[in-house]
């Protein structure tokens, strides 16, 4: 059903008030004719509100809406986990028996997850390179049409990379396929670099590059303080080390301190450090692939010094 509007009958004198001294006021808008009752309204169009300008005084606000961007990314970052979970259970029980179909959908649905995230923070820092032209005393005129053309050359850019560009140094993606990778009972030692597992598209640079000719970074699942097996692995946040719960508690006690990880300086106390579950389910995949590891060398080294003796009675070696 269409709005309905009334008139409010005009009382006597407004008329007046509204002329200046020189029987009328050059500045007030000429009077529209009223909108009759059962008359349908215009639709609503956006562009009939003009924006208005911000300035340094804004500053506040625009830091708010900045901040604001973070909330649509924590939905995102659950989905990650799951798909992360899923990738690891089924690997663990054995690539053998895992469909290759659904870890494809998966990779591919976790791919779909850092494109969205990159769409966020591109809104993000859109807005945050506003806040920081009006600390430098920029004076924005048009604040929408502002943030969107400096958040649409932020997301065109983002799609002009190639899929190694997009995904090879996201540490999202390079966690989750670490984890795809070490749960996999047939994979041993480092996961190779992520360039040599996607294909090269124009415009990325050469196989020739130390990181492909080198081979993968082995990870390390040891405690930076007793150099063990991490155990109950707490991850810090400010610069995503990982110790071993015990540890890393009697190291900080109630102090703030530089991390104990080799190389790095920044300073942690109890309060920023997380469970990291993802990791403990590495260490337990690490592990294991250390114990198999083990036992085909243990049977390996018993099948050679193992003597036979053949059917005439001599000892081979």
């Amino acid at each position: 059903m269409p709005r309905q509007r009334t008139t409010r009958p005009r009382q006597e004198g407004a008329d007046e008030e509204m002329q200046g001294p020189e029987g009328g006021n050059p500045a007030a808008p000429p009077p529209s004719e009223p909108i009759q009752v059962g008359e349908e309204l215009p639709p609503f169009d956006p562009k009939t509100f003009q924006s208005h300008p911000i300035s340094a005084s804004n500053h506040a606000k625009v830091k708010t809406i900045t901040e604001n961007w973070d909330g649509p990314g924590v939905p995102l970052d659950h989905l990650a986990q799951m798909i992360r979970e899923s990738a690891v259970l089924l690997m663990e029980v054995g690539s053998t028996y895992a469909d290759p179909m659904l870890l494809r959908d998966l990779e591919k649905t976790m791919k779909e997850v850092i494109d969205q995230q990159a769409s966020l923070n591109a809104r993000k820092t859109a807005a945050m390179d506003i806040r920081h032209d009006l600390t430098n005393g920029v004076k924005i005129v048009d604040p929408a049409a502002n943030w969107l053309k400096r958040f649409e050359e932020k997301v065109e850019a983002y799609e002009k990379q190639t899929t190694r560009q997009k995904y090879a140094k996201n540490s999202l993606y390079q966690e989750y396929r670490e984890e795809v990778w070490g749960a996999d009972p047939e994979n041993e030692g480092g996961m190779p670099p992520l360039n040599s597992m996607i294909p090269k598209e124009d415009g990325d640079e050469t196989d020739s590059d130390d990181e492909v000719e080198v081979g993968g970074m082995a990870k390390s699942y040891k405690d930076p303080l007793t150099r063990a097996w991490l155990e109950e692995p707490m991850k810090s946040q400010s610069c995503g080390h990982v110790y071993s719960k015990v540890s890393i508690y009697e190291y900080l006690g109630r102090n703030t301190v530089s991390c104990p990880t080799p190389g790095c300086d920044k300073m942690i106390s109890k309060k920023d450090l997380q469970p990291d579950e993802n990791m403990a389910r590495q260490v337990r995949n690490a592990k294991r692939r250390e114990e198999e590891s083990y036992g085909r060398s243990n049977r390996g080294k018993k099948n050679k010094d193992r003597i036979v003796i053949d059917d005439d009675d001599e000892i081979v070696d």
